[in-house]
């Protein structure tokens, strides 16, 4: 469910331009793999389902990354109490 929802929110940008299409395409690579992970639990072999976990987590945080920057910026842009880093 939750590749799901990172896949659409995604693919659609969050619904505006403030985030760059580097942390979307990387939400899309998170998403790919959590779904992966799904389908690989019922269907692949231990080792696949850990190499496919391995590169899933490392695109998760990743784009976690970088949507906590974005909004850290635009937290700061906005309010102005706290520098950009």
């Amino acid at each position: 469910m939750v590749g799901i929802w990172i896949l659409v929110a995604s693919g659609l940008g969050f619904g505006n331009e403030t985030y760059p299409r580097p942390v979307d395409g990387l939400g899309i690579l998170t998403a790919i793999g959590l779904l992966a992970i799904s389908v690989a639990t019922w269907a692949a072999p231990h080792d696949a389902l850990w190499s496919v976990g391995l590169v899933a987590v490392a695109a998760y945080c990743l784009w976690t990354g970088g949507v906590g920057a974005v909004l850290w910026r635009s937290k700061a842009r906005n309010i102005g109490d706290v520098a950009s880093p």
